[in-house]
């Protein structure tokens, strides 16, 4: 078994490795920023990629083409220690410097309302009562 120092890994500072995987779906070698600032991390993204912001853009629209779930989900491992509303806000930031839209929300709409759903379809506030 490797310990994290054999591996090359960087123990307890995994912002750049988690931000890397949810928008690329991998990790990217070569990169050594590790903070929660989100330019500090678009400008490590930007250094791993030899054509800089261009080819790190191009390699994310690649990941969101597939299909698959975007951002890509973190494993439980790159995510320790990492608040989950402070990545959110982080990925977020860092989605915003790259002007990279979100991309639209699925929702299940091929199925009837439960009865919970429609109980709450039916409440209104006091003052709409008609």
């Amino acid at each position: 078994m490797s310990s994290t120092a054999d591996s090359g890994e960087r123990p307890g500072r995994p912002w750049l490795a988690a931000v890397a995987h949810a928008l690329l779906g991998r990790s990217v070698d070569g990169l050594g920023e590790e903070s929660p600032d989100p330019d500090a991390l678009v400008a490590a993204l930007d250094g791993g990629f030899p054509g800089g912001r261009p080819d790190l853009v191009a390699a994310i629209e690649q990941v969101r083409s597939r299909g698959g779930p975007w951002p890509v989900p973190v494993p439980d491992e790159l995510r320790q220690g990492l608040p989950a509303a402070q990545f959110a806000a982080v990925l977020g930031a860092v989605r915003d410097r790259l002007q990279i839209a979100a991309g639209p929300r699925s929702t299940l709409s091929n199925r009837p309302l439960d009865a919970a759903e429609q109980a709450l379809l039916r409440e209104v506030p006091p003052h709409h009562v008609t």
